[in-house]
């Protein structure tokens, strides 16, 4: 899989992340997620964004909606889960810090984590 990603510094501006989605033409419909920027869906199917925060140490958060129907999100950092919401059917802010070697931020959803379907969410990794 190719991901294109934009170059940003260390003050980073809104939106700043990955401007590539895995299929080379850089139009984000993919696997790829915008820092500061909803990302939504309402499949049954799990999915998983990868964000470019652009630095490698620094204060996040997940702002997410699960609705009513339960789904799980977390949060990995260098293989490491640093943030999760548990199985909820619920809106919230996880705030967390990552400090390592990569820029690199990984959100996977689990959809209808306590067997139901239909199922719909929404989330923004909040970054500096």
């Amino acid at each position: 899989v190719f991901l294109a990603w934009r170059n940003c510094s260390a003050g980073l501006a809104a939106g700043c992340g990955n401007v590539g989605d895995g299929d080379g033409d850089g139009d984000g419909d993919g696997d790829g997620g915008t820092c500061n920027e909803a990302q939504t869906a309402g499949g049954d199917t799990p999915e998983t964004r990868t964000f470019d925060v652009g630095t490698a140490c620094a204060d996040l958060s997940l702002n997410y909606d699960t609705y009513s129907i339960e789904d799980a999100i977390t949060v990995t950092y260098e293989g490491k889960v640093v943030a999760d919401t548990g199985c909820v059917g619920a809106s919230g802010n996880l705030p967390f810090s990552i400090c390592g070697s990569s820029s690199e931020v990984v959100v996977s959803v689990a959809p209808n984590c306590a067997g139901s379907s239909g199922t719909a969410w929404t989330f923004t990794l909040a970054c500096p």
